[in-house]
């Protein structure tokens, strides 16, 4: 995808402003809103909101972003979107006003806004909760490129829950979800177990190469210091899952998990027992 118009006028004031000063790129912002640009418009209410090249003012902002927004402006819709979901800037949160701005920049094709429209009906947050309506969004930002489409996509998929469950299509969104956020252990933690079929659960064939992604993905999240993934990774030791079972290691992470909160295994370390060797069993 191409940039759009509003992205090429946010790198053109930021050129701007890098060259001749903050209130270079705010003139030129002021210059195109009296031509009748939104996208102008919006870019100014967002410097308002941030204090960059005038003084911070909030009801500023939020006014210009209701200019551009009644000019239909999709990024105006975004950015208000957010900030009555989330209560930025000291604005008071207001669930349902903030999703009827997010479905309206969705449905304008801002995949950001997809995702957030998605969240909003798979866990009825603004809007009726529909697990069905949240994944169909989901696979409309998800084909954007965008990431928590594809975050959510995968966890629909592994669950069953707003369509049919599919592994192979879970591994294949979370795949995406690491490349734009290859820092998230969450994701390394459930990509790892639908990998591994950890638990029996899906009834799959993981292969040796499955097996080996999933025990990579566990050990970059434990250096991460990811409380489940020792627990994950403890139990991929414990089982012999794609590896050589090694109970001392098993016990090793999943204390650590368990001496760190992580439920499950406070339950599993209650099955470790010491033999006549010294060494840990279950």
């Amino acid at each position: 995808m191409g940039m759009s118009s509003y992205e090429m006028l946010v790198d053109e004031i930021i050129a701007t402003m890098q060259a001749k000063g903050p209130y270079a790129g705010v003139e030129r912002l002021e210059t195109l809103r009296a031509e009748g640009n939104s996208n102008a418009t919006t870019c100014l209410g967002e410097l308002y909101l941030e204090g960059v090249g005038v003084i911070a003012d909030v009801e500023m902002g939020i006014a210009l972003l209701q200019e551009a927004a009644s000019e239909g402006n999709p990024n105006a819709y975004e950015t208000l979107g957010r900030l009555y979901l989330y209560g930025h800037f000291g604005v008071t949160e207001n669930a349902p006003q903030g999703h009827e701005y997010i479905e309206k920049a969705a449905n304008e094709g801002l995949p950001g806004a997809m995702g957030i429209c998605a969240c909003d009906y798979y866990y009825g947050r603004g809007v009726a909760l529909s697990h069905e309506t949240g994944f169909e969004w989901a696979l409309r930002g998800a084909k954007l490129g965008d990431t928590t489409s594809n975050d959510l996509c995968s966890a629909a998929y592994q669950t069953g829950v707003g369509t049919a469950r599919n592994i192979p299509l879970a591994i294949q969104h979370y795949r995406e979800t690491l490349k734009s956020d290859p820092e998230n252990t969450d994701v390394m933690c459930d990509l790892a177990i639908c990998l591994s079929d950890i638990s029996n659960e899906y009834g799959t064939f993981p292969s040796q190469s499955d097996y080996q992604e999933a025990f990579d993905l566990l050990s970059r999240a434990v250096e991460a210091g990811d409380v489940r993934a020792h627990g994950l990774l403890g139990i991929m030791y414990a089982d012999g899952v794609g590896i050589d079972r090694d109970y001392d290691l098993a016990h090793h992470y999943i204390e650590l998990a368990a001496n760190n909160g992580y439920e499950p295994a406070q339950e599993m370390l209650s099955h470790f027992r010491r033999n006549m060797r010294g060494k840990w069993t279950v």
